[in-house]
């Protein structure tokens, strides 16, 4: 049941149309409109059919937009536009998909973190750290609708669930997890069992259960509607100072504690399921029952998978980066394929099953993003500038 719930929800929060390909078939136009895809973060689009690990070769640079500060998080989709944050400026900026025009620049603060956005109900949602304040914008125009504030510094992106026409934001604030209104900003109830400044990770959300974690790291579960805890779970880790994100793959979470290991909980009780000492280096994403992680133990950072129902290693493959002290968003799944970016300057293409490179752009500097992998095109900011990758084949 909790499979099916988490396409119930996956389904709430995607835009799905059936559109003519250009080989004469049906392929599916869809939305990646927060981090991770939907609001359990498996970071994989179940919808994608243009890409594969037969047609990713033949990616090639279909634009490249400036964003006047360097792109530290990562991009979403939504309606036909592309949202991608910048620091030094502390910019929400908005492009066409398709071609990378300029649509729209929403600025907020300078120097400010802004966080990946999320998109529902018309409006993006984006929090900054200077400000620690929740922002409502116009989707089409880039107005402020709104604003929330937050006890302390917002460092991680909001989660957005769809229920017919009720938009519901969660967010986390320094030491507060709130769930918002998503019409007007109000604030439907908030917990602060933390420490000030000790959730860096965004809240996930599945069959009507919030899930958080902190930097202890403690994972609590809490009743969506009302914010209710339903319990709290304690890991075997240290105490640490990078994200804990938490993603939810049917009957089971995956928790990333900042550097160390990645554990399973089971999302009823919290107890853990099984425990690999990976030193990870950026959230896990999941699919077909593969668990997908950068590790940075040794002299250089690597992409693993792992049997996400063991912890079983599978395969590794090398990402060309050396070990640097930077938690990265992770990889994107879509159809067969892994992507993820290097720091070395890279953005990949990977073969999900066997690890096998298949593709490779090489950018100006280090990238640290999640791609993005809708309606075949990938999306992907490293330092001051968004690319945007499509078939070669379909440009002429």
């Amino acid at each position: 049941m909790r499979r099916w719930a988490r396409w119930v929800a996956t389904l709430c929060v995607s835009l799905v149309v059936l559109i003519a390909a250009p080989s004469g078939g049906a392929t599916t136009l869809t939305d990646w409109p927060q981090i991770g895809f939907d609001p359990t973060h498996t970071a994989t689009n179940p919808f994608e059919s243009i890409l594969d690990p037969n047609t990713v070769a033949d990616l090639g640079l279909a634009w490249q937009a400036e964003l006047g500060g360097e792109g530290l998080f990562s991009a979403v989709v939504a309606g036909g536009m592309v949202f991608q944050t910048s620091y030094e400026n502390g910019t929400v900026h908005a492009f066409d998909a398709s071609t990378g025009t300029p649509l729209w620049t929403y600025r907020i603060a300078p120097n400010s973190l802004v966080q990946t956005p999320a998109v529902a109900g018309g409006r993006v949602f984006v929090s900054a750290d200077t400000t620690a304040k929740l922002y409502a914008l116009d989707q089409a125009t880039g107005a402020l609708d709104w604003t929330t504030q937050m006890e302390n510094s917002s460092s991680a992106p909001p989660a957005v669930v769809v229920d017919g026409d009720t938009t519901s934001v969660y967010a986390s604030g320094g030491g507060t997890v709130y769930a918002v209104d998503g019409s007007d900003g109000t604030v439907l109830w908030q917990q602060s069992p933390y420490e000030p400044f000790a959730i860096q990770a965004t809240p996930a959300v599945a069959d009507g259960v919030v899930y958080v974690a902190d930097d202890h790291p403690v994972v609590h579960a809490y009743d969506a509607t009302t914010g209710t805890e339903l319990w709290a779970s304690r890991p075997l880790a240290p105490e640490i100072t990078a994200p804990s994100y938490v993603v939810v793959d049917g009957d089971r979470l995956l928790v990333a504690p900042g550097g160390r290991a990645l554990f399973a909980l089971d999302p009823t009780d919290g107890h853990v399921l099984w425990r690999e000492q990976i030193y990870a280096g950026s959230q896990p994403s999941v699919a077909n029952g593969l668990a997908y992680i950068q590790r940075r133990k040794d002299s250089e950072i690597r992409l693993m998978a792992l049997d996400d129902a063991t912890g079983d290693r599978v395969w590794q493959q090398d990402l060309g980066s050396p070990r640097v002290y930077s938690f990265c968003d992770g990889a994107s799944i879509a159809n067969g394929v892994v992507y993820t970016t290097s720091l070395a300057g890279a953005v990949l293409a990977i073969d999900a099953t066997t690890g096998e490179k298949l593709w490779r752009y090489a950018v100006p500097v280090g990238a640290r993003t999640m791609p993005v992998v809708v309606n075949g095109m990938v999306y992907a900011a490293a330092g001051r500038w968004l690319f945007a990758f499509g078939l070669q084949s379909w440009d002429s």
